[in-house]
């Protein structure tokens, strides 16, 4: 098969810049993973899950709070300022003016579970946003490797389309004339025409490739081979590796325990609250009184237990258990799911190298018979000329199952969870 780029493609980079060196398929995948747009959400949300993981955590520490006020008083009678001004008792008696400060601590002692069960699903979130870090990861990656085989296989078919174009304008250069001429001058224009698309579509799969790795001069060339990748191993092997590797599995995993800590926490509303904690308060009726003895302390140690009291108490356990139930079916049609796609892409992968072999046969065959008749009627420009479709028919059908190959088998490695550069 040729692998060198002839005269068309030159004309077609020449009016570009130069280029940088040769991109392979490992390059140019890591390029578009680090610039894929979706990824770097995917990285935002696993900064998003971790802050809120820190969250929650926080709420098994005590809870430490100060306030100070500043009061200004012209009471006919005592009255208490509202919360957000510190719920505190004033009376006219002492002065027009009151200073106070406040520090209070809150340690929940028990919460029925609720504190430490919102932490592990809040650490479950967090595992499973970096598992969809790597699932975006991979279907970049995915995205990237069939984007560089469509180009190897326009590269392919623009080089074949130039070399059998080359021939043919060589015959209808020795065509007497007559019939002959006008045969062969019909090949050399069905093959220009051949190659002026397949150097279109070359040119597109080049631009679709800048895109992915935010190459904004467009110049780009590829280096690589269009060649088979046979599946490795047996199906079954590739089903039970996928099943362990394929991060959506995984992440199911997560999420069961994540339906199941919620349906804990449902059941969890009616325990009672536990909480201990102490308050000091200072006031002063003066600013200076704070330094002197003419200052007011009082502290205060507290147990408070809440038991709480909901109408939707059992509604949310009826909802938390359908959700769980919602989760296993979604993992069993998941499972299914992969198990379908792996089938499909190994069963493709394999027949499309069978058909390639037997392509590379055929075109093998063909080839030979072309040359023993043009050897017995090397005057008959024509005729040959006519016989290079034919050839050139057999090779497309080779670079087809070539192409459709290497597409089952990026299919199959990235439904085994593969697929990134080492």
């Amino acid at each position: 098969m040729r692998h060198t780029i002839l005269l068309p493609i030159a004309v077609l980079l020449a009016a570009a810049p130069a280029a940088a060196a040769p991109l392979g398929v490992e390059r140019f995948v890591d390029l578009a993973v680090k610039n894929d747009t979706s990824l770097l959400s995917a990285e935002q949300d696993i900064i998003i899950s971790r802050q809120r993981l820190r969250e929650a955590r926080s709420l098994l520490l005590p809870q430490i709070s100060f306030s100070g006020s500043l009061s200004r008083l012209s009471l006919e009678y005592p009255m208490v300022t509202p919360p957000e001004l510190g719920g505190r008792f004033l009376d006219g008696a002492y002065g027009d003016n009151t200073y106070a400060l406040r520090a209070h601590v809150v340690q929940p002692v028990y919460t029925g579970g609720r504190n430490r069960n919102a932490a592990r699903m809040a650490r479950n979130a967090w595992s499973q946003s970096r598992l969809l870090l790597e699932t975006e990861r991979l279907a970049a990656a995915r995205k990237a490797r069939e984007a560089f085989c469509g180009a190897l296989y326009r590269r392919e078919l623009l080089s074949a389309a130039s070399s059998y174009h080359l021939r043919s304008l060589a015959l209808a250069g020795r065509a007497a004339g007559g019939w002959d001429a006008l045969e062969a001058g019909a090949a050399e224009d069905w093959f220009s025409r051949e190659r002026d698309r397949a150097a279109h579509a070359y040119a597109a799969s080049l631009a679709s490739m800048s895109a992915l790795i935010r190459n904004e001069n467009g110049v780009l060339e590829i280096d690589g081979e269009l060649a088979a990748e046979p599946p490795s191993g047996t199906l079954q092997k590739t089903i039970i590796a996928a099943m362990e590797r394929r991060p959506e599995l995984r992440g199911e995993i997560y999420r069961a325990q994540m339906d199941e800590i919620a349906l804990n926490m449902a059941a969890l509303r009616r325990y009672p609250n536990v909480y201990i904690g102490a308050v000091y308060d200072m006031v002063a009726y003066d600013a200076d009184s704070f330094s002197s003895m003419e200052r007011t302390g009082s502290w205060a140690a507290s147990v408070a237990i809440h038991f709480p009291l909901s109408y939707d108490w059992w509604t949310q356990i009826v909802q938390r258990r359908a959700q769980q139930r919602q989760g296993s079916l979604k993992r069993v049609e998941l499972e299914e799911s992969l198990r379908g796609e792996l089938r499909s892409a190994w069963d493709e992968a394999s027949f499309r190298l069978r058909e390639a072999e037997e392509a590379r046969a055929a075109l093998a065959a063909a080839a030979a018979g072309y040359d023993r008749a043009r050897r017995s009627a090397p005057a008959e420009a024509g005729r040959a000329a006519a016989g290079l479709r034919t050839l050139y028919d057999k090779e497309l059908a080779l670079l087809e199952s070539l192409y459709l190959q290497k597409m089952a088998a990026i299919r199959l490695a990235w439904a085994q969870g593969k697929g990134l550069p080492e």
